[in-house]
């Protein structure tokens, strides 16, 4: 229900309405009333109500997780991607154990993802995430097609990426502090 200001009635308050069939069909009737500020046009109103409804539609998934002190440098209204073990059937993130600019040595054995593209992301010292090319893995030590702009530190957090193991993205909608260092 999205209400506009309407024009032929002296500018008062009037409503549209906007319904999926199919979404009502899966969940019921759920009402949501939105207020089109300053909006004066009866096709704004339903265009707004329409953009609602499939944005509501189509980003329905959320995850709720817990970090440390390196999670918090994703904000609300930040894009951060997920490497969830469940959704890709392997693990393909933790920590690093020990670096150079050119390899690294992670705290599981390498495997690889079927796919092509193969890259390797850093979460570095200062925050910002680095994406490198893999040339080459043998048991835990990823061999990198082109150099760090810097050394990871040690418990760096890594994850894995392919062509065909794409990772899931998400906007932060809040960060909350939890007991001893939890967030």
């Amino acid at each position: 229900r999205i209400r506009y200001n309407d024009p032929d009635n002296f500018f008062k308050p009037n409503f549209v309405i906007i319904e999926d069939k199919v979404l009502v069909e899966k969940y019921g009737i759920q009402e949501k009333s939105i207020v089109a500020f300053g909006c004066s046009s009866k096709f704004q109103a339903q265009r707004l109500g329409r953009w609602v409804l499939q944005s509501e539609k189509l980003h329905d998934d959320t995850v709720a997780f817990s970090v440390g002190l390196e999670g918090l440098n994703v904000l609300p209204g930040q894009i951060f991607e997920v490497s969830d073990e469940m959704r890709l059937g392997t693990r393909l993130a933790g920590r690093i154990v020990g670096a150079r600019v050119g390899f690294v040595d992670l705290d599981q054995p390498a495997v690889l993802p079927s796919g092509t593209n193969d890259k390797l992301s850093v979460v570095m010292k200062d925050g910002t995430v680095e994406t490198r090319g893999i040339a080459g893995v043998s048991g835990n030590r990823v061999t990198l097609s082109s150099d760090f702009t810097q050394v990871p530190p040690d418990d760096a957090l890594y994850a894995i990426k392919n062509d065909s193991a794409v990772l899931r993205k998400y906007r932060c909608l809040s960060v909350a502090e939890g007991e001893a260092g939890v967030y």
